[in-house]
């Protein structure tokens, strides 16, 4: 099952992330910096670690898929669109920005960084 978040305010989304992990429905932490102005759309069975910050400005839009899984310490920051695919594995202190999309079954290292090269 799939949760849509469009321009709720912050702390509603983030009581809503930490019920999902008290509940052990998402394996959410409920030590990351989320600023969500966009659309967020997130898998139940995703999984987003501690000191991630996922930044998602009015008019963008981040996707994650079934079984995804965010690492520690890694930066998401949609300038139109970031898509990721069903159970791809982003490792510890990646840096996601600008329109990316990636595929189902990927798996990406450690302390790498992605771009579009479309930042705003």
């Amino acid at each position: 099952m799939f949760r849509k978040f469009k321009s709720y305010l912050i702390v509603r989304i983030k009581a809503f992330l930490n019920r999902l992990f008290d509940e052990r429905i998402a394996q959410i932490s409920n030590r990351y910096n989320l600023s969500c102005d966009g659309t967020f759309i997130f898998s139940e069975s995703s999984g987003i670690g501690v000191g991630s910050n996922i930044i998602i400005p009015k008019d963008t839009e981040l996707y994650l898929g079934e079984g995804v899984y965010i690492g520690r310490n890694v930066e998401i920051g949609p300038s139109h669109r970031i898509e990721i695919g069903d159970y791809t594995s982003v490792q510890d202190r990646t840096i996601i920005l600008g329109d990316v999309t990636i595929g189902r079954y990927c798996t990406f290292v450690a302390n790498i960084s992605i771009s579009s090269g479309n930042q705003v």
